[in-house]
């Protein structure tokens, strides 16, 4: 019996274009009211999720939050933080020096504000869609005043990603690393990903693989739908998603996540 379902936000449970489908909202409800505990399991800091906990009542019935990758888990029942895991303010400094000589972007989370070198896609995603204060600032070793769950690396590069690449090659075994479409680059601290803030869930929850259901899209998925014992993805994620999970549902505009949540509810229902 599956009695947890996480689930990806962006571009699995809504996206920019239709917003949060009336069928997913709803299939996220009735999972709950069936017993199913629901972890929303985002690349946005915990911030960016707080509207859409409220929204799907995660509070009312006891669900969980796991934001940044899997560097932050939160509890919403009693809101009380699992995990926290933050790189060090001095490694941070470190780090976005280096960022600034190599003549590649960043943005990092301190207190309520997104601090950002350049505005790009992410921020403007940041801040229009998830609603999160954020302020430029060219130099971010000089905004920095206190450890972060995650730096997003990018930038543009007129067709030279040597930059980027050389950052990504010098810090792989010191942190964990993903790479996202383009070049984009999650950076936490080392052994974090979703997979292993669904981990602290299901030992808060004390559930075996077995008793987990997740769906995703993107790259940072792929470890949390491999962790899983019943994993989905969408019909236009990337192809190599596909090999990797036993389902492939419509996309957000078809709410595809609602249909995963229908097959859930029949298998516990057998």
């Amino acid at each position: 019996m599956i009695k947890l379902f996480v689930c990806d936000i962006d571009n699995t449970l809504l996206n920019q274009r239709v917003g949060l489908p009336q069928a997913n909202l709803d299939a996220i409800l009735n999972l709950q009211r069936n017993g199913v505990t629901v972890a929303l399991a985002s690349g946005r800091v915990s911030a960016g999720l707080h509207e859409l906990a409220e929204k799907l009542q995660l509070k009312h019935y006891g669900g969980y939050v796991i934001a940044s990758n899997g560097a932050y888990v939160k509890r919403m029942r009693d809101e009380k933080v699992l995990l926290d895991a933050r790189i060090p303010l001095e490694n941070l400094k470190v780090l976005a020096d280096e960022i600034r000589d190599l003549g590649i972007h960043a943005s990092i989370q301190q207190g309520d504000t997104l601090y950002y070198t350049i505005e790009d896609e992410a921020i403007r995603y940041n801040r229009g869609v998830i609603g999160l204060k954020t302020q430029a600032n060219e130099d971010l070793g000089l905004a920095l005043y206190e450890a972060s769950n995650k730096i997003e690396v990018t930038g543009f590069f007129n067709g030279d990603i040597t930059p980027f690449d050389r950052f990504a090659a010098r810090h792989g075994n010191d942190y964990s690393l993903i790479r996202g479409r383009g070049t984009f680059l999650d950076v936490m601290p080392k052994g974090v990903t979703k997979a292993s803030g669904m981990a602290v869930v299901m030992k808060d929850l004390n559930l075996k693989a077995t008793e987990v259901a997740a769906i995703g899209d993107g790259e940072n998925d792929r470890a949390m739908l491999k962790a899983a014992g019943l994993s989905a993805t969408l019909v236009d994620a990337r192809a190599t998603l596909h090999e990797d999970v036993d389902h492939v549902v419509g996309s957000v505009e078809q709410a595809g996540l609602s249909h995963f949540a229908h097959l859930v509810l029949s298998k516990n229902a057998v």
